[in-house]
């Protein structure tokens, strides 16, 4: 805030020639005003889940100040780590006064609060997008000090909200049919693979099944698959194994 310095004329001068006493009135005189400044905090709703999901990023803006709205002197951007995306729909939402757009591309990797936005006097308000966490791993989401600049002072903590993706197992099943035969008979060998999470499970390498000694691909082995995607199981008759 401004800072006013005030002589006091009843002070004797520094530059008089000769020898005096100071008294209780030499003295500098200034004033002070501190405004208190604004403030960011965010989470993630929820803050754990797969893979692939998407998430509620929500930003809450506050404002300490008990005479003054505080007013965005500049856009406030927030750049998600590597792997975190706005979702298909990112519905950016806010509570903040004032006007201009959220700018939420989906895709893209950060949402902006555009200059013009309000908060209230001793007020907080929420911006709010839905992400998508890509990959596995812990996403650590950072608004830096400064972010938040305003008519009434600038942010001067930094913040950071995280993300945990934690994949789920997908498995696999296998059975005969029928479970018992006689030699040199022939039975269906079943897989059964599944994915317990919400999000399309895709295959990143061959899965093979290598069959123990005595246990051969039939003359016609027919392999069928209902799994979607694309590529075609490999089974050749006399062969010991299973691709898919």
């Amino acid at each position: 805030g401004p800072c006013i310095a005030m002589p006091d004329p009843n002070s004797t001068p520094n530059n008089q020639v000769g020898s005096y006493t100071p008294t209780e009135n030499d003295e500098a005189l200034a004033s002070l005003l501190v405004t208190p400044a604004p403030s960011v905090s965010k989470a993630f709703v929820p803050s754990t889940g797969e893979p692939g999901n998407t998430t509620l990023l929500v930003l809450t803006l506050a404002n300490p100040n008990t005479t003054t709205v505080a007013s965005l002197t500049a856009a406030m951007v927030d750049i998600y780590p590597a792997g975190m995306v706005n979702a298909a729909i990112p519905n950016p939402q806010t509570s903040c006064g004032g006007a201009g757009a959220l700018l939420a591309v989906a895709g893209s990797n950060s949402i902006t609060v555009p200059a013009g936005r309000t908060i209230a006097i001793t007020g907080s308000c929420t911006v709010t997008v839905v992400v998508q966490l890509l990959n596995q791993g812990t996403y650590d989401n950072a608004i830096p000090a400064g972010a938040l600049g305003t008519n009434v002072g600038n942010s001067f903590i930094g913040v950071t909200a995280s993300y945990v993706a934690t994949p789920v197992n997908t498995s696999v099943i296998k059975s005969f049919v029928p479970s018992a035969i006689a030699p040199g008979q022939t039975a269906t060998l079943r897989l059964t693979l599944s994915n317990p999470s919400s999000v399309t499970a895709t295959l990143t390498s061959n899965l093979v099944d290598t069959y123990p000694a005595g246990l051969v691909n039939a003359a016609a082995p027919n392999p069928q698959t209902n799994c979607a995607g694309s590529g075609a199981p490999f089974a050749v008759a006399g062969g010991n194994s299973l691709t898919l």
